[in-house]
């Protein structure tokens, strides 16, 4: 196996580009750069009050109640773990059921059981004008019904994006970048690349 150090792009069908001094040919190209959380519009991460998983392995105390907004796998993984630790954990969904794009009937199990657990769980709920202090303060609405709630801490784990921005030039015809998402001609994904996502 060879490594080559530097900055890669894909040039062309089943060839790389390394800092543009040097290209290799490959049969098949696997692009697996990781990603990055991703963060709300109005809401951005801090690293203190506002979290993405990253921060939370650091925590050298465990929060009194948390926020995690989201209800895919991430976050309602770790929705569990830091229930089981001990903070009053709050799951805040902005689509009609956590982990969306999931059987119902399965999602409706689940947040059942969750809630068994005392995770408190809002679907179909939107977050607002965000107040960082001592603690971080939103407002939900969810329908007509409105409130406000404050938090030690908010875990954003509402998806997460692609790490590999400019990995393919635009004079290729195979595969091009469109914001943060590969796009391939069809042409190309049997025959010349396959694509595996891969998280950090």
């Amino acid at each position: 196996m060879q490594l080559f150090k530097g900055k890669a792009q894909i040039v062309a069908a089943n060839t790389i580009g390394i800092d543009g001094q040097k290209e290799i040919t490959a049969s098949h190209i696997v692009i697996a750069t990781g990603s990055l959380p991703a963060e709300l519009p109005f809401l951005k991460r801090d690293g203190q009050k506002v979290v993405s998983s990253d921060e939370l392995l650091k925590l050298e105390s465990i929060p009194e109640n948390m926020l995690v907004v989201g209800a895919g796998a991430v976050g309602l993984e770790w929705a569990l773990i830091y229930n089981y630790l001990g903070s009053k954990v709050t799951v805040v969904e902005i689509m009609e059921t956590i982990i969306p794009g999931t059987d119902q009937e399965i999602a409706h199990i689940l947040k059942n059981e969750l809630i068994k657990q005392n995770i408190t769980i809002h679907t179909a709920t939107a977050i607002r004008n965000p107040r960082i202090g001592e603690k971080v303060g939103l407002d939900f609405k969810q329908e007509d019904k409105e409130w406000h709630e404050d938090f030690s801490k908010v875990l954003l784990a509402v998806a997460a994006s692609l790490t590999a921005r400019d990995c393919s030039r635009k004079a290729s015809n195979s595969v091009s970048m469109q914001r943060d998402s590969f796009r391939f001609q069809k042409t190309c994904r049997p025959r010349c690349l396959r694509f595996l996502p891969a998280a950090t």
